[in-house]
C-alpha cells in the first residue's frame, strides 16, 4: 500500500496563530487499507485518529516536523513553521 500523504497543513506555508483560534487541523490521505493514523510533532505524540478523520493540534511558535504514521507503519512527514499573530 501507499504511505499517507499529509494534506493539512499545506506544504510551504507559514501558519499564523490568531488569538481565539490556537488549533491547526491535521489531515492526511491514506491507503484504502489503513484504519488509523498516529500523529507526531517532533518526538511528541499528538494522538491517534481513524483514517479519514482530522486531529486538532495546538502548536507553539517555531518550526515543527509533523509525522503521520498509519497502522501498517507507513509514514509521511512535513516541516511547518508556526508564528504567533502580532
Amino acid at each position: 500500500g501507499r504511505a499517507p500523504e499529509i494534506s493539512s497543513p499545506p506544504a510551504g506555508v507559514t501558519l499564523v496563530l490568531r488569538p481565539g483560534t490556537p488549533t491547526v487541523e491535521l489531515a492526511a490521505v491514506t491507503d484504502a487499507g489503513a484504519r488509523s493514523l498516529h500523529w507526531f510533532a517532533g518526538t511528541s505524540y499528538l494522538g491517534q485518529v481513524d483514517a479519514g478523520r482530522t486531529l486538532d493540534w495546538e502548536p507553539g511558535p517555531g518550526r515543527h516536523l509533523l509525522r503521520a504514521v498509519d497502522d501498517a507503519g507507513r509514514a509521511a512527514s512535513r516541516e511547518v513553521t508556526v508564528e504567533a499573530a502580532p
